[in-house]
């Protein structure tokens, strides 16, 4: 049982209202974390416009997810490796990827590399050494992609500590 009330279209007001319908008319309902997330707009404006600026990053969608998936995997977030699997799948990742990503390997070498940096950063709450920094590079990932992997993660971490603290259920 979540520990937030879900704000539904029925219920909300003002800012929680258009924050919905525009939810609604996106993805043609509002998943049990985003109506959570509701119950402060600010929250979840933070979150709609945080997710929609890093779409637009040097890292691909699939990348994104599965980092994503990584995290949610490190972090026992049942509730995110459902909605990134579903995402995931939506972003043309195969199962073997899916699978892959949720046990931090990938068969491509820099996402691998991705990967293992960002399952290390969940495990060592971000204690990084060079050494990891410069396995990152060794692999081809720029400063850019290193900047924008910290705010993936950063996004990632939200909504894993989100769910765990709400107890959100699962609805993908």
């Amino acid at each position: 049982m979540p520990r937030l009330d879900i704000v539904t279209k029925e219920t909300a007001i003002g800012k929680q209202k258009e924050l919905l319908e525009s939810i609604e008319q996106a993805k043609g309902r509002v998943p049990n974390i985003l109506g959570s997330m509701a119950q402060s707009p600010v929250v979840l404006e933070f979150y709609l416009q945080s997710s929609a600026v890093l779409a637009n990053c040097k890292l691909d969608a699939k990348t994104r997810e599965a980092i994503a998936l990584t995290c949610a995997a490190a972090n026992s977030c049942d509730y995110c490796s459902a909605a990134h699997t579903a995402i995931g799948k939506g972003v043309g990742m195969s199962e073997q990827e899916i699978s892959s990503a949720l046990k931090s390997e990938s068969s491509d070498p820099k996402v691998a590399a991705l990967l293992t940096f960002t399952e290390k950063v969940v495990k060592q709450n971000g204690e990084m050494s060079d050494g990891d920094v410069d396995a990152l590079t060794s692999a081809g990932v720029t400063q850019e992609e290193v900047a924008e992997l910290i705010a993936v993660i950063g996004i990632n971490m939200f909504t894993n500590y989100f769910n765990h603290i709400n107890q959100t259920v699962v609805d993908f």
